[in-house]
């Protein structure tokens, strides 16, 4: 085996011991590739006219997989596969997999996803958005895959200028990506294992948010529709348990009451401040924008922004301060102030909403606007010509089923407790993700050698 022609004269800046690549310094004894050099097969599955029809995948059978099933994390989504015959399988032989095969996303919104095919997936078929890489023996499947996740690889591909507004890059880009390797195919294996390992603790993670989340939705379902009861509120004074009636939102309890928004708010509805962001520096107070919020409700902004207007002050949120976006593909998204969160200045495209004290609790609220009654009154309310949106007016009309203060107080406590456990847990997610980006740096470079 020849070492790529890929290599520099040493100079002062590269540490002793190291080589200069194109794509990162790396131990003297390591070797950087091709990939049409490492792999036996490069295939992706343009079938042309034998390409599976609509009428042609069925519910079960042999495994069919495109872009759809692959995810930038690596984990297989076996929910969105589909499956074709055995006869249908047969016409198409040149992209059938192999155990161990990886598959890398070659165009559309997912490019750059990869996958290790697993026993489950063997023997299936990829579509024309996928290509399969068929290792020669010279580097592991396992160790390809690991290096082909890093950042190391990924930029590779951010450096390819298909000429089309469509990411996409072809079998030709494929071969010529490069890879840096240890000679060593036990080495190989040590550092994909190490990673192997992060990769499982970031998966059990991700399931157990997963989990939870899942508990937190049919939580919500149950005690904000009031089917079921928290034990202090559940009976009456003599100690029969309390019935339901009916509403014109359905069967509620006999206790709870349904109420217009507006007349649980301390005031109007008020649209946010019509200025243009600007850099934040010295006094200026951070702006929050629809874009600013993220899909869990929190204040979660790429990078923090001010607003320079002698306005500001009348557009300053405070505590129990809920806003709401009013247009656009986000339109009814929310975010509950925290005041952990600083002086915020919320924009034109968003509504306060200041829940009564006493009436409605503002936790209560925010919860109550991820259910899946609020996202069906907002889809049929949010419906008319050109973007969708909603006006303060609606907000304010927006119906809900609603318990006694106290009662929603100690449903607040619980969610409370719910996303305190979820916010750990994404911490901690963040925090072995940011790890495991440190160890391919450290091991796929050979910055760090595994004895």
């Amino acid at each position: 085996m020849t070492q790529s022609n890929l290599t520099f004269t040493e100079s002062p800046e590269i540490p002793k011991g190291y080589k200069k690549t194109e794509i990162c310094n790396i131990p003297e004894d390591w070797l950087i590739q091709k990939f049409k050099d490492c792999c036996i097969k490069i295939q992706d599955g343009n079938y042309g006219a034998f390409y599976p029809k609509s009428n042609e995948f069925l519910s079960y059978g042999i495994p069919f997989l495109t872009s759809k099933v692959l995810g930038k994390s690596g984990r297989i989504n076996y929910d969105k596969i589909d499956y074709i015959s055995e006869e249908k399988h047969l016409e198409l032989k040149k992209a059938q997999l192999k155990l161990d095969d990886v598959l890398l996303t070659n165009r559309g919104g997912s490019v750059g996803a990869v996958a290790l095919v697993n026993a489950i997936i063997q023997h299936g078929n990829i579509g024309p958005q996928l290509t399969l890489l068929r290792v020669n023996g010279c580097v592991k499947s396992n160790y390809l895959y690991q290096y082909m996740k890093s950042n190391l690889f990924q930029n590779q591909i951010s450096e390819i200028d298909s000429g089309s507004a469509m990411n996409f890059f072809g079998i030709k880009a494929t071969e010529n990506f490069q890879i840096p390797f240890p000679p060593s195919l036990d080495e190989q294996q040590k550092i994909a294992t190490a990673l192997s390992d992060t990769d499982a603790l970031i998966s059990e993670l991700e399931k157990l948010i997963e989990k939870k989340q899942a508990i937190k939705t049919a939580t919500m379902q149950q005690l904000l529709t009031g089917k079921t009861r928290l034990p202090e509120f559940a009976l009456r004074e003599d100690g029969t348990p309390k019935g339901y009636k009916d509403s014109e939102l359905g069967q509620i309890p006999e206790n709870w009451g349904v109420y217009p928004l507006k007349s649980l708010l301390k005031s109007q509805p008020k649209y946010g401040i019509n200025a243009a962001a600007t850099q934040l520096s010295g006094d200026l107070p951070t702006y929050i924008r629809i874009t600013d919020i993220d899909e869990n409700g929190k204040f979660n902004p790429s990078e923090k922004v001010g607003v320079d207007s002698p306005l500001s002050g009348n557009y300053i949120l405070e505590q129990g301060d809920i806003v709401l976006a009013r247009t656009g593909a986000s339109v009814g998204k929310s975010y509950l102030y925290d005041k952990d969160d600083g002086e915020l200045v919320y924009a034109g495209f968003l509504i306060k909403i200041s829940p009564a004290p006493n009436l409605l609790c503002s936790k209560y609220l925010s919860i109550y606007l991820q259910t899946k009654e609020y996202w069906d009154w907002i889809a049929t309310n949010s419906m008319r010509s050109g973007q969708p949106g909603i006006n303060g007016n609606q907000y304010a009309s927006l119906k809900i089923v609603l318990p006694s203060f106290n009662e929603q107080l100690k449903i607040s406590r619980i969610f409370k407790d719910i996303d305190r456990d979820l916010e750990q847990l994404k911490i901690k997610l963040d925090k072995v993700t940011l790890l495991k980006q440190g160890m391919m740096q450290e091991l796929l470079t050979g910055k760090t050698r595994l004895v």
